[in-house]
């Protein structure tokens, strides 16, 4: 008697594991958005920060800026985004060399402006930053 109640209670347990295994990796699945959205945002802001420095010099707006921008790279960083090594040292840049990277900021605006008017290309954004990490380690 006892057998005959055992399985379809252990197949109902079973059942209602994997219903829940699906909802969270359907709710892990759609977390991918709110990063990419996380990107455009500390995209968007860094250029908006970096804007307000050229425009007021308010060191304060700079250093927002520089925040809002390894955001951005955090972000990419989750999502697998290629150009992570160019990304980084453009981060390291405009954080430990801030008079080198203060001097060429219009440059750098110009660039998040290639990527914010095309956001959702991806390899756009990786050579981008192969750009501003060579504009900023080089001065090209």
């Amino acid at each position: 008697m006892r057998q005959k109640i055992i399985w379809p209670v252990l197949s109902l347990a079973l059942a209602a594991a994997c219903v829940v295994l699906l909802v969270l990796w359907q709710g892990e699945k759609n977390r991918a958005p709110e990063m990419d959205d996380l990107r455009l945002h500390g995209m968007a802001e860094a250029h908006a920060r970096f804007s307000d420095y050229l425009r007021l010099g308010n060191e304060g707006d700079y250093w927002y800026g520089a925040a809002e921008f390894q955001t951005m790279v955090n972000c990419a960083r989750a999502e697998n985004l290629g150009g992570m090594t160019d990304a980084n040292a453009a981060a390291g840049v405009l954080m430990f060399n801030p008079e080198l990277a203060q001097s060429r900021l219009e440059d750098v605006c110009a660039i998040l402006e290639t990527c914010i008017a095309q956001p959702d290309n991806t390899a756009q954004w990786a050579v981008s930053m192969n750009e501003l990490r060579h504009l900023l380690e080089e001065g090209n």
